[in-house]
């Protein structure tokens, strides 16, 4: 090996230089979710931290799960914590020379616990512990990488799901019971009363979680890992094909897509039928009283009718002047003749002039004076 660690064409350390242990402080060696198809939570996690005997065997790193070698030991992890969130972080003390460098060069690697414990029907941790720790070199960062025996304790009914009475099942039976005490918030029903994992249940829950039947809603993601672990793990062990789910999940589609096609035809007309209120209840708004145009006038005819007026208004005062000289004579004609008694001239409508008493014999309708 040489004496000189090349880390970069920049950058250069003596191996000499290098003290061991090398450390590196906080490292997550587990936390919660899925792992090998095993779901751990929070909780159990906590629980397997408190029931664990941290000794120098249980804190000991090796490479590659390799813990019957000297050769492969590695270091320890120490200052072990349980953090609020469900996540384990320790500080990794490393011995190996080696390994150390290829740390100190950036290679990616992984903290891989190997754990024993059991686990229910759902592939769901139910207690577990720690026996050790290793090292798992690979170009991906894996903090929680698992490399875990556990103990199944669960079995596979062949019983038609369609011959399961679902209202006999007790709580267990459902992957989701928001309230034990209220059988109608109970969903996804995949065991038969014994607690065996029921095949025909497993691929009717699955599908009514893609939809199917109109699918399901309002479930944890608590309830849709139990399903999945379940299905994963039929597929795994032979129970079920993986090519037999997409089958049933696409015989299963057309109905998902009709209904879906209806929804969209009634969400259609809705529209239009609120399109249709929304521009009556605007042209509502904007209603005003009709405006009565005024015809237009012909100038000719308007200077034709008022000449007529004007007209109209000279006769009636030639009309009021011609009553006012016929009572003027009368008046004449009688005082003459009681003053003298007798006829001394004649004084009467024919003294007037012709052209004035013939224009007002005219107006009410008699025949000229000759």
């Amino acid at each position: 090996m040489s004496d000189v660690f090349e880390l970069s064409e920049r950058e250069q350390i003596a191996i000499k230089d290098i003290k061991l242990p090398y450390i590196v402080k906080g490292h997550t060696i587990f936390s919660p979710g899925s792992h090998n198809d095993m779901y751990y939570s929070a909780s159990v996690i906590q629980g397997a931290y408190s029931s664990t005997n941290w000794d120098k065997r249980v804190r000991s790193l090796f490479l590659d799960h390799d813990d019957m070698k000297a050769e492969k030991w590695l270091g320890f992890v120490e200052n072990i914590k349980f953090r609020d969130d469900g996540f384990i972080v320790g500080d990794l003390e490393l011995w190996d020379l080696e390994t150390a460098i290829k740390l100190m060069g950036g290679a990616k690697f992984g903290v891989s616990p190997r754990v024993k414990g059991s686990a229910d029907e759902q592939n769901t941790m139910k207690q577990f512990y720690f026996e050790n720790f290793s090292i798992v070199m690979n170009p991906a960062v894996k903090t929680t990488y698992l490399n875990s025996q556990i103990t199944k304790t669960y079995s596979v009914s062949t019983t038609a799901w369609g011959d399961v009475d679902k209202t006999q099942l007790p709580a267990s039976c459902f992957a989701y019971v928001p309230d034990p005490e209220n059988r109608s918030t109970w969903k996804l029903p995949y065991k038969t009363a014994d607690g065996s994992i029921n095949l025909g249940g497993v691929k009717a829950a699955w599908a009514a979680l893609q939809g199917a039947r109109g699918g399901v809603k309002g479930v944890s993601q608590e309830a849709i890992d139990k399903i999945k672990a379940a299905r994963d793990m039929l597929i795994r062990e032979g129970h079920i094909k993986a090519e037999d789910e997409n089958m049933a999940n696409e015989n299963e589609q057309p109905k998902t897509e009709d209904a879906t096609a209806k929804l969209l035809e009634e969400m259609t007309a809705m529209r239009k039928e609120l399109a249709i209120l929304k521009v009556a209840k605007e042209t509502k708004m904007e209603e005003k009283p009709p405006v009565v145009e005024t015809p237009k006038v012909d100038p000719k005819i308007e200077a034709i009718e008022k000449a007529m007026t004007e007209l109209k208004n000279e006769k009636a005062e030639i009309k009021a002047e011609l009553a006012e000289l016929k009572a003027k004579s009368e008046k004449t004609v009688r005082s003459t003749a009681v003053a003298d008694n007798q006829k001394t001239e004649e004084l009467s409508l024919y003294d007037l002039d012709k052209g004035v008493l013939n224009l007002f014999r005219d107006m009410e309708g008699l025949p000229p004076v000759e």
